[in-house]
């Protein structure tokens, strides 16, 4: 069976109110309590590719 390297970039759109001193700390809060209820919009898991690899790749 041959081998693949698959390369895959999910998007998924976050918005979330926070309360906070900076843009930094904003950013810390938010990456910290964000969860699936903050998603606005998700567009799923796309494959970018898929290239053949021999045994010495891995």
């Amino acid at each position: 069976m041959k081998k693949f390297k698959v390369t895959a970039r999910q998007v998924t759109l976050y918005e979330k109110i926070v309360e906070a001193n900076s843009g930094e700390e904003a950013f810390e809060i938010f990456y910290q309590t964000r969860d699936e209820y903050d998603i606005v919009e998700d567009n799923g898991l796309e494959v970018e590719s898929a290239e053949e690899v021999d045994d010495e790749y891995i």
